[in-house]
């Protein structure tokens, strides 16, 4: 779960975690490169509106090499939803979100993930 966003990163490793799930926070771009290159994980849920060097959307090629990213953000125009996919990302979360919604997508990753 990458979002600079202390709360949100708090609120979605809580729900995550309670539904079983083994989940790793990042504050930015750099900590979430760090983790998903030592941990390699199945999925990563990432903000692409982030401060810093570098924002999700500068790494969200070399995230989706590596990860399923579910991609999770404020603008939630077809535009962007389609240059996500473009660039990678397995599906588009617009925020404000259901959490429900939420986890339709990272179940639907996790299968894609397994299965291929």
């Amino acid at each position: 779960m990458v979002d600079d966003d202390v709360n949100v990163r708090g609120l979605l490793r809580d729900f995550l975690q309670r539904r079983g799930y083994v989940v790793q926070v990042a504050a930015n771009a750099s900590e979430a490169l760090a983790i998903v290159r030592n941990e390699a994980p199945d999925v990563t849920l990432l903000d692409l509106n982030m401060p810093g060097e570098q924002s999700g959307d500068s790494i969200l090629r070399t995230l989706s090499a590596m990860t399923a990213v579910i991609v999770i953000t404020g603008a939630s125009d077809v535009d962007v939803a389609r240059r996500v996919q473009i660039d990678g990302a397995v599906d588009f979360v617009a925020k404000p979100f259901s959490l429900d919604r939420l986890m339709e997508a990272v179940q639907r990753a996790m299968t894609a993930r397994r299965d291929g």
